[in-house]
């Protein structure tokens, strides 16, 4: 049973880390390639230096906002992994095969999530600015 409280914090701890590797670097390659769409078009001529900067304006905050909506979805599923862990403590108890607490990783976890949630605060708090 051990084995199995590792397994599912492994695999959800894992699984998140590629969620959010994942949401930043696609946010962060449409960013890339909107800046490069707007200098270009400041190069050619094409719009004003203020429209450029108003644009590129929208385009930060359009990203900030994008990473902040990826890790909001990706801490609902980090909270669903800490709802397992009381399952996971259960079973634990009842066959007595370690004196593991899973009660503490779950509270570490839940730590962890309000960081994460801190987070996503000021990235939207800095992408409202």
């Amino acid at each position: 049973m051990r084995g199995k409280a590792y397994v599912i914090m492994a695999v959800g701890v894992m699984g998140l880390f590629v969620g959010v590797v994942y949401s930043i670097v696609a946010s962060t390659n449409n960013m890339i390639n909107e800046q490069t769409r707007l200098l270009n078009a400041r190069v050619h001529g094409e719009i004003s230096d203020q429209e450029y900067l108003q644009r590129k304006r929208e385009v930060e905050h359009t990203y900030r906002s994008s990473v902040a909506d990826s890790l909001e979805r990706i801490e609902s599923k980090f909270l669903d992994v800490v709802g397992l862990l009381p399952e996971v403590e259960d079973e634990l108890n009842e066959t007595n095969e370690t004196n593991m607490t899973v009660a503490n990783y779950s509270s570490d976890l839940e730590m962890v999530s309000g960081n994460l949630s801190e987070g996503i605060e000021r990235l939207r708090r800095e992408s409202i600015s």
